[in-house]
């Protein structure tokens, strides 16, 4: 009998096998080789905000990622930005000062200089073309979560190009299903071959988010890295205006086929957008042969056009009832009202926090309409009055304080000091208007 039934077993099989249900290959089972690779390349970061009597205010870890052998590391800001002192653990263990040397709030990275012992040098990452991702492709996560050091979780690249997610307003992210927490941020996200294909930013939704992992995408994070090289700055390009998505009723009246593009709605003068001849009515419907599918992220997604700064850039418009094709060149955003930025003193929420006037180009880096009032908070205090620096965020816009405008530093200040015990703070976040009380 069962001999009987192990030979019509096989017949089945070979009946399947004939039929195309041929079992899968094999799983690759482990990922020792591409581990081993960046292990040397991942540091972890200790930032503490220590207050003047030497007491600790608030301590936190991350990780951060080796881009040169002299120990220049990649990190996300929000690991280092509040941080009075900083530390680095080095693959080897031992602990070395560190000090940032540059910030990019709007993407959310940091560049951090290490202090290295004299005969010191270390492994920079080997990074790879998060273009070439595909969902589906296994990716790593390499940090090091709750401080426990340093650890690998492995998932797949569950989507990417993801918008509207974390805080970062300059996007898409990589999603993947690898397992992230808290003390991961500034690590690597790596392929399977151990190069870098991300800078691992954080969890949506917080540690009970299983699966929801994001992180930069190189093809984000290399231009950021050659331009502080190059220009100790990032360089954005500048369109100068600002568009919608038409109604409807708007795409029906002037004849276009379906509705699409970004309506521009604020054409700034002297502006490229101006001088291309580009007006409000118009709609935009490709860049480069690249359609518009993020109208209200127009600016910001031009200020990524870095390549095409001076240079004939093709843009495809519908006016007039018809498909026009204009040419615009890019300019380097104009500056911001730096100059004017003024650290906030005295007993109040605010003290420590940089303040900076609103303008059209801080605007666009903050994912806002042009003409938004009020000061961006553009760095954190590193020793907040009690816990209310925690509160605020870089990207805020305060627009204002115990019901009083704020349309400079000067103002703010002065708002702040209407009152000693206290304040009532309007202020928006992430697009959205929020009231907070102290």
């Amino acid at each position: 009998m069962f001999k009987r039934l192990k030979i019509g077993l096989t017949i089945i099989g070979v009946a399947l096998l004939a039929l195309g249900f041929a079992q899968p290959a094999a799983a690759q089972n482990s990922y020792a080789t591409a581990v081993k690779a960046v292990a040397p390349s991942i540091v972890t970061l200790q930032a503490a905000n220590v207050a003047p009597n030497g007491n600790t205010l608030q301590q936190q870890g991350g990780s951060g990622v080796i881009v040169s052998a002299e120990g220049l590391v990649l990190t996300s800001l929000h690991v280092v930005q509040q941080a009075s002192s900083l530390q680095a653990q080095l693959p080897s263990g031992e602990r070395v000062p560190a000090r940032v040397v540059a910030q990019e709030a709007p993407h959310d990275m940091a560049l951090v200089q290490l202090t290295l012992p004299a005969g010191v040098s270390l492994t920079p990452a080997t990074f790879a073309d998060s273009k070439n991702l595909t969902p589906g492709d296994v990716v790593l996560s390499v940090g090091n979560p709750y401080g426990v050091g340093q650890s690998v979780s492995v998932g797949v690249v569950s989507a990417l190009n993801r918008t509207q997610v974390l805080r970062n307003a300059y996007q898409p992210f990589i999603q993947t299903d690898a397992a992230i927490a808290p003390g991961q941020s500034g690590g690597a996200l790596i392929n399977t071959k151990g190069a870098v294909v991300g800078l691992v930013a954080a969890t949506a939704g917080g540690a009970g988010a299983k699966g929801l992992g994001f992180a930069l995408p190189t093809q984000t994070i290399l231009p950021i890295l050659a331009d502080w090289r190059a220009y100790g700055g990032v360089r954005r390009a500048w369109f100068g205006a600002e568009g919608r998505l038409p109604s409807v009723a708007e795409a029906q009246s002037m004849g276009m086929p379906q509705v699409q593009g970004a309506m521009l709605s604020n054409v700034l003068p002297s502006s490229p957008a101006a001088q291309a001849g580009l007006q409000a009515g118009d709609v935009l419907l490709a860049i480069a042969g690249q359609a518009i599918t993020a109208p209200s992220a127009l600016g910001r997604d031009v200020a990524e056009l870095r390549t095409w700064l001076g240079r004939p850039l093709p843009l495809q418009i519908w006016r007039a009832g018809k498909l026009q094709e204009v040419q615009i060149t890019l300019t380097s955003a104009p500056p911001q009202r730096r100059a004017e930025r003024r650290v906030m003193r005295g007993y109040n929420p605010l003290n420590g926090v940089t303040l900076e006037p609103m303008s059209a180009p801080l605007a666009q880096s903050l994912g806002l309409p042009f003409n938004t009032a009020g000061v961006a908070v553009v760095a954190l205090s590193v020793q907040p009055l009690n816990a209310y620096g925690q509160k605020f965020q870089v990207g805020d816009v305060i627009q204002l304080i115990n019901k009083q405008p704020t349309p400079s530093p000067r103002a703010a200040q002065g708002a702040l000091e209407t009152s000693r015990k206290a304040w009532e703070v309007r202020l928006v976040r992430e697009g959205e208007t929020q009231l907070m009380k102290f």
